[in-house]
């Protein structure tokens, strides 16, 4: 018995259809995100609700210059977005400078920040944020393909299954298990590469 495969691996990645304004994308594309960018702002010395609003400011940012974002000039889309936030937290910072009437009370609970400092993503990245953030898009990832397709995948790739006894546990040959892990894997490396 094959397994009939979708054209999951020949979709558009996720950048792409996000340019187009698909809806799922520009979720899947937040779900990535938001998490990353609400931690490079807490890191970056802001108070929680502060590190909301920046990130609002940096998905509405990312709405109107998305479209203009080409690897080729700009790098990789994750330090495109790094810069984009990196900006948006030196304005929060300066604004707060200006105005520390603005904080109330809690002016003085503004930590001292090296705004130029902000430029180096050392300062801000960490494995944690790397791992929950490839956590994330395998998650996203999973449900362009079918449960036993992303299975046999996970199986093999991450638990060592060896591919005969999947190939018997599925009624499959040999050939399509690894098929079925060199799609989810190629699809992986897209995004990744799209992405990072």
């Amino acid at each position: 018995m094959s397994e009939s495969f979708s054209s999951d691996s020949t979709s558009p990645t996720l950048l792409e259809r996000a340019k187009r304004n698909d809806d799922g994308a520009w979720d899947k594309v937040s779900q990535l995100y938001a998490p990353r960018i609400y931690a490079w702002a807490r890191r970056a010395g802001l108070q929680e609700e502060d590190a909301k609003d920046v990130g609002q400011e940096v998905f509405q940012l990312l709405a109107v210059k998305l479209s203009d974002f080409d690897r080729r000039r700009t790098g990789s889309f994750r330090n495109w977005l790094f810069q984009s936030t990196q900006l948006l937290l030196k304005e929060h910072f300066r604004k707060k400078a200006k105005h520390p009437e603005l904080m109330g009370e809690k002016a003085e609970l503004l930590p001292a920040v090296d705004i130029e400092g902000l430029d180096d993503p050392s300062t801000i990245e960490n494995d944690d944020t790397e791992r929950a953030f490839m956590h994330r898009l395998m998650n996203l990832v999973r449900d362009d393909f079918e449960e036993r397709t992303w299975n046999i995948f996970w199986r093999s790739t991450v638990e060592g299954d060896d591919t005969a006894d999947l190939a018997a546990e599925y009624g499959m040959t040999g050939k399509a298990v690894r098929q079925a892990k060199y799609r989810v894997l190629q699809r992986l490396r897209r995004e990744v590469e799209e992405l990072s």
